[in-house]
């Protein structure tokens, strides 16, 4: 645990807005971790219920506690930007103030990223639970760097449970990286993207917080606002990849490619193998992890391709992905993909 005039390892930063029914719940399960050496840097971001005054109930009975108000609401980005810039941790852990932490998260997650130097960003699966707090299912994330570049680059959705995130804090202050203020959502899968070029990636396949999920409220209009700044990160890696756009009917296709009315769909294919010959090219990410992401997507090719397109394929554009899959690869992805 650090002392006084040392820094804690990990800073763990909490947005709260109007969240008072679930944050004592919240809190506990931080103040339980089985990884002692943090600090809590709770900020409300305007709220109309008693948040603030609980938050600073916790600041009277632990010193690792600090609470920061907005004047006003500012949104998520704005308030997540000023946590960050006062975080002093070696590493900064996300949290939300109705989610809970299982008791060794932190520590996994620590273990994890110290024997990891090349990883900077680390989240995990998730027990999920409904607004009553009863569980509804588990679900997992890409697990590998490889396939979480290629899933923020070809679906709307994030790779990550964005509060069981932890970002080695170095990788942040000394590139100048910070989540977008001018995007309303999708912020997060904006910040991957900026993130994911200096470092690499991993979720731990193992459920590390009970991720509140809360029934949808939100309008036709900023579900339309929501898709738009996801699919402009989703051009943000193509361009990252390829040195270049794509057309928007190829774009589209491209994001709609594992859908039954895309799946024939040529265009899309071939675009999914220039990717792969440019990320091979690219070096950013695990020679290993990029080969079983190329033997997934060909099996996948052979699997749900249409008797017409596979032929049409196989002959050019994945030829030399096919050529180059190797008989480890092949007994891994039976392994784990497929579940035999």
């Amino acid at each position: 645990m650090s002392t006084h005039n040392a820094p804690p390892v990990i800073s763990i930063v909490i947005p709260v807005y109007n969240g008072e029914m679930h944050l004592e719940s919240s809190i506990n399960s931080i103040r339980g971790q089985s990884f002692k050496d943090f600090e809590v840097i709770l900020i409300d971001d305007g709220s109309t219920d008693r948040s603030l005054e609980a938050a600073y109930k916790f600041t009277k009975s632990d010193h690792r506690f600090r609470v920061m108000a907005n004047e006003r609401n500012l949104g998520l980005p704005a308030t997540l930007n000023r946590a960050f810039a006062h975080a002093l941790g070696k590493y900064i852990a996300r949290h939300d103030c109705d989610d809970i932490m299982l008791p060794d998260r932190l520590e996994l997650q620590l273990q994890f990223m110290e024997q990891m130097p090349q990883i900077g960003l680390l989240g995990t699966a998730a027990i999920v639970i409904n607004s009553a707090g009863r569980q509804i299912g588990k679900q997992q994330m890409p697990s590998s760097d490889a396939e979480i570049r290629w899933h923020e680059m070809t679906s709307r959705s994030s790779s990550f449970f964005h509060p069981s995130v932890i970002i080695r804090r170095k990788v942040v202050t000394e590139n100048g990286i910070r989540f977008d203020e001018s995007l309303r959502s999708a912020q997060d899968k904006r910040m991957w993207f900026e993130v994911l070029r200096y470092c690499r990636a991993s979720n731990l396949t193992t459920p590390l917080i009970q991720y509140r999920r809360h029934e949808s409220s939100i309008s036709a209009t900023q579900r339309s606002k929501q898709r738009e700044n996801a699919e402009n990160v989703c051009r943000s890696w193509i361009m990252h990849i390829l040195g270049h756009d794509v057309d928007t009917s190829t774009f589209r296709s491209l994001l709609d490619w594992n859908t039954p009315a895309r799946k024939d769909d040529l265009d899309a294919w071939r675009l999914v193998a220039r990717l792969l010959d440019a990320m091979e090219l690219r070096h950013e990410t695990d020679p290993t992890e990029y080969r079983r992401l190329r033997t997934k997507i060909c099996l996948r090719l052979l699997r749900y391709g249409t008797p017409t397109i596979a032929p049409k394929l196989l002959p050019r554009e994945f030829r030399n992905h096919f050529l180059r899959l190797r008989m480890t690869d092949l007994f891994w992805y039976s392994q784990h993909a497929l579940g035999c």
